[in-house]
Formats: C-alpha cells, sequence, structure tokens
C-alpha cells in the first residue's frame, strides 16, 4: 500500500476514466442512467464504503468504546495502518456524468481497494451509494453502519479525519450531523499547518481561513487539535515530513481512546469541548529534552490556541499551561483543554 498525499491523489487519480469491473450490485440497481434525460446534468455523489474491524483485542473490556474512523478520499492520513480494533468508513465523492452514472460507481468501487486497502464488497464489509436528486445522503451514510448492538455499557465512537476532503461539492457538515443517532460521540481529529489555527492566515494576509474546519468540527461532540508545532516542529512542513509523525499521534490517540477511563476523562474535563493534543518525547530522551519539549508545546498552546484571535471559536485560558495540561497514561501524548469563546471574547 502506497502512501498518498493530498496533491497526488487529486492530480493522479481520475475516476471516470477508470474501467468498469462490469458487474451488477443491489446497492446502486435502483440507479438509472436514463433518469437523467439532459446530458448537462451533473449529479454529486459519493460512495460510502466501510471496513469491518479485521481482529478483536484480547485484553478489551467489555465496556470500552468501539470505533469507526471516517474519512473522505483524500488525506494525509494513512488510514491502513490504524489499529486492527478500529473499523474504517471512506466517503468516496465525486461529480458524475448523466450518462455514465452507474459505470462510474462501480469503477469508485474498483479503485478502494487499490487506495484504501479493502474491497467493500468482500466479507462483513458493505458500501452504499448515494447519488444527488436519487437517494437522501443520510440515509446513505448511515446504511453501512451494522445493526448489532454494542456490548452493554460500550459507548460507539465515530472520530472524523476533519482535514480530508473529496472533489465535489459535499463535506462533512453534510454528513455529520445524521451520525448522532448512531454514535455515542462524534469525535473530530484535526491538524494545523505550521504553529497553529492562525498561522497560515497570517502568512497570507487572511486569504486562507479555517473556515470549513469550524464548520466541521461544530458537528462534533468532541475534537482533538494539533499542529506542527505541537509535533514537535518550527514552521511549516511538507505532508511527506509530517506524515509519519501525525500518523503516530492519531495510532496512540485511537490507542488510548478505545479505553473507557480515558473517554471519561476527557468528556468530564471542565466542559471543554476541544483539546489540543501533542507527543511526548520517549522516556529515553532525558529529562532535559523532555522538559524542553512540554515548555514548547505550552508556550506554543498559549500563543496559538489562546484567546487573543477572534476567529477561533475557542480559546485556551489558562494562565498555567504546565498545570493545566492532561497526560495520556501511557504517557505518549498530553492535552489541553480548549473552552468554547464567550460572548465577552474569552
Amino acid at each position: 500500500m502506497k502512501n498518498i498525499d493530498r496533491r497526488s491523489f487529486v492530480t493522479g487519480v481520475a475516476v471516470s476514466s477508470l474501467p468498469s469491473l462490469g458487474y451488477q450490485s443491489p446497492a446502486y440497481a435502483y440507479v438509472d442512467d436514463s433518469q437523467f434525460t439532459d446530458d448537462s446534468d451533473f449529479p454529486h455523489g459519493c460512495i460510502f464504503a466501510r471496513m469491518e474491524c479485521q481482529q478483536s483485542i484480547s485484553n478489551k473490556l467489555p465496556q470500552d468504546p468501539t470505533i469507526d474512523f471516517w474519512t473522505f478520499r483524500v488525506s494525509e492520513i494513512e488510514s491502513t495502518m490504524l489499529p486492527t480494533l478500529v473499523s474504517r468508513v471512506v466517503v468516496w465523492d465525486d461529480v458524475f456524468s448523466a450518462r455514465s452514472v452507474v459505470k462510474s460507481a462501480k469503477s469508485i468501487l474498483d479503485v478502494i481497494p487499490q487506495y484504501h486497502g479493502f474491497n467493500p464488497l468482500l466479507g462483513a464489509n458493505s458500501f452504499a451509494f448515494h447519488l444527488e436528486g436519487v437517494t437522501e445522503i443520510g440515509s446513505m451514510a448511515t446504511k453501512v453502519l451494522p445493526e448489532k448492538v454494542c456490548p452493554f455499557g460500550s459507548q460507539r465512537i465515530a472520530l472524523i479525519d476533519i482535514e480530508s476532503c473529496g472533489v465535489s461539492r459535499y463535506d462533512w457538515p453534510d454528513v455529520l450531523p445524521h451520525l448522532h443517532a448512531h454514535y455515542d460521540l462524534v469525535v473530530g481529529f484535526s491538524h494545523f499547518p505550521g504553529r497553529g489555527p492562525s498561522h497560515l492566515r497570517k502568512l497570507y494576509d487572511g486569504a486562507l481561513d479555517n473556515s470549513r474546519t469550524w464548520a466541521a468540527l461544530a458537528c462534533c461532540n468532541l475534537s482533538f487539535l494539533t499542529s506542527d508545532a505541537l509535533l514537535g516542529f518550527d514552521d511549516v512542513l511538507d505532508c511527506d515530513v509530517r506524515h509519519p509523525y501525525l500518523n503516530a499521534l492519531l495510532h496512540d490517540l485511537i490507542q488510548t481512546l478505545s479505553t473507557i477511563d480515558f473517554i471519561q476523562a476527557v468528556t468530564g474535563a471542565s466542559g471543554a469541548p476541544s483539546f489540543g493534543i501533542g507527543p511526548l518525547p520517549p522516556n529515553e530522551s532525558g529529562c532535559k529534552s523532555a522538559l524542553e519539549a512540554g515548555e514548547r508545546q505550552s508556550h506554543n498552546i498559549s500563543s496559538e490556541f489562546s484567546g487573543t484571535d477572534p476567529t477561533l471559536p475557542f480559546a485556551f485560558v489558562a494562565s498555567n499551561t504546565n498545570r493545566s495540561r492532561l497526560v495520556s497514561n501511557d504517557e505518549r501524548f498530553a492535552l489541553w483543554p480548549l473552552r468554547p469563546r464567550t460572548k465577552s471574547g474569552t
């Protein structure tokens, strides 16, 4: 499985030009190209493809949460490398030609194994096809979810790759509101290039903003936000350099998020719906380097995730960041609670 970043993915994949698999599927049997009489019709649509987790964890407690990782087709996250306890849902969107809807849908199913490492037609995997004007996106998004009930006391979590994106008009706010009835928690994970949420906006004099990210996070119950600085770097990274560090942090978050103790800790943390998150240096790195890394992260949180930026929907307001941070039980990462901005701006 090769790593695909946003640029190479978008430029290297043209779904409409891929060959058809040549089979019929009940999931889109009701879609007929003849429904579109005008060649100017270019409906937007998407396939929701779900991979069931492949392995049960022997030391997982009955009350521990179960996790589905949701991502759009283009992402910096290498989802095939996620822990095996996670099920995955890929939202592969496109703009369809009125003359070849069914053929294009089949082509998407053909390419998903190549780029996401699983075949939605095999085993317990599943998929559903949404097409603008024919189906309702919420019912198709939730159609791929299993009907079985989680173990008694176990929470069901949807972990959302907020920065993943597609090529059509569809985005997370079109999907996430429909998931709340099927999950106990909808959790967002988002990365900001450079020092934090405002860095690129400052570099480009406001030409770039995070409105898309804020709209998606507003649909989540809980969110975890990181940046290149919180990952341990001083400037905006190339995605190839960032890739292993970002994926390692997400991997550690998932491992911890799948324990009931962590869920109880973060959902009860002073009413904070969002957290800054950054990896801690390994124990063998020494006390001095660990202290320096912690101080650098705390300074970044204070300066880049604070109430001084009026565009942020949250603010870090603690006076002592080291005392305010939470550390995971395995000491792999630290969290800083970010509270919603009040009308007074803090």
